[in-house]
């Protein structure tokens, strides 16, 4: 790197006689794994994770990661056939749960009170 006699920004600022304020310079802190100690560098660099701990830990960093690759963060391959039966009408409550509010919101309530009726069956299905 370059030869100076400062070892650090900060350093350098307050031997010119300058003054850093604390919120300009900080270090971002490595993150680690509890249990297995895989840092959050590691898996943004691969991202593999080393134990199941680890999804619990850099939870909000796999969820940004998962925007940037995919553009969204919702689970839509294939699962399982019980499994996904109860995705799809999940998928569809949710569904109508938005199309419910904005039927409110345009002061549609005739359609809001036949979604809030497609939405209780839909409920107890699920149940």
């Amino acid at each position: 790197m370059f030869d100076t006699p400062f070892d650090s920004v900060a350093n350098a600022l307050t031997k010119l006689g300058l003054e850093l304020a604390e919120d300009t310079f900080s270090r971002q802190q490595e993150i680690y794994c509890k249990r297995c100690r895989t840092s959050l560098s590691d898996f943004l660099d691969t991202g593999f994770v080393g134990c199941s701990k680890c999804y619990d830990t850099f939870l909000p960093y796999a969820k940004d990661m998962a925007l940037e690759i995919h553009g969204k963060c919702n689970h839509i391959g294939k699962m399982p056939k019980a499994e996904s039966t109860f995705a799809v009408k999940k998928r569809e409550l949710e569904r109508l749960i938005s199309e419910k509010q904005r039927a409110v919101s345009e002061e549609n309530y005739i359609l809001a009170d036949e979604l809030k009726h497609k939405i209780d069956k839909l409920r107890e299905e699920i149940k």
